[in-house]
């Protein structure tokens, strides 16, 4: 029977019982990163705040990836595992930035753009005392952008095989050009859902969401540091079921 032709159920029984170890380390992370997004915390400066924005997204993204690994959608799910690879990105560029300035410089830049993007009437919704603190942060910073291209920030964090490797792999299928579609559409019936590339690509988005996790963690101090490493070592661990 062809994936397609099964219920939502059956499918999903099936993908869970062809990469059951990926998804027992996606299930793993978001048991851990769940519990601190929904921690009260406080943004002790800019870069706080911007390093939460991205830790609450990657927490979102990886949610996302699993139900659409889940439903077979495998383009989509690498679209959002790209992201959080973004994410990554992005979070290590503030958070690791040298010296410490650089990383008060990096954040402001980064809400200043948001600031400066965002449309007047949107603008019009922001309760004005919020509204007077982004207008003050876009005041003291340059039109320059949120940030440098991937490519410049993963060369930066001495992540340059990461572009070349990763990215363009997730590109590719997110684009609708991996090879893998020769697969699917060589035989008499083309099969929508095909099983492969599924549990990779959900490893690829743990990967990333706890990249993000790690950095944000090094401020917030609120997830147990054994249980960010164990899941980065069952990550690096994992081979293709």
């Amino acid at each position: 029977m062809l994936p397609d032709a099964m219920s939502f159920d059956e499918y999903r029984s099936s993908v869970r019982a062809r990469w059951p170890n990926a998804f027992a380390i996606a299930s793993e992370a978001l048991s851990v990163l769940e519990p601190a997004v929904a921690t009260e915390r406080t943004h002790a400066d800019e870069l706080f705040l911007a390093l939460d924005m991205l830790f609450v997204q990657s927490y979102k993204g990886l949610a996302s990836v699993v139900v659409l690994v889940e439903h077979g959608h495998t383009e989509d799910a690498a679209t959002i595992t790209r992201r959080l690879l973004e994410l990554g990105c992005s979070a290590g560029y503030m958070g690791y930035a040298e010296p410490e300035e650089e990383r008060r410089r990096r954040s402001r830049r980064f809400l200043a753009a948001l600031w400066n993007e965002l449309e007047a009437d949107a603008r019009q919704r922001v309760p004005p005392q919020a509204a007077q603190y982004w207008q003050a942060i876009a005041d003291g910073v340059p039109r320059t952008g949120a940030l440098p291209s991937f490519q410049a920030i993963l060369a930066g964090l001495g992540h340059k095989d990461t572009y070349d490797q990763d990215y363009r792999f997730l590109s590719q299928i997110a684009h609708g050009a991996s090879p893998d579609q020769l697969l699917a559409f060589s035989g008499p019936r083309v099969v929508i859902r095909p099983l492969t590339q599924l549990g990779t690509v959900l490893v690829f988005g743990v990967r990333y969401a706890m990249a993000s996790a790690t950095v944000w963690d090094d401020y917030y101090s609120i997830i147990p540091r054994d249980a960010i490493a164990t899941i980065q070592q069952r990550v690096t661990d994992w081979v293709v079921e």
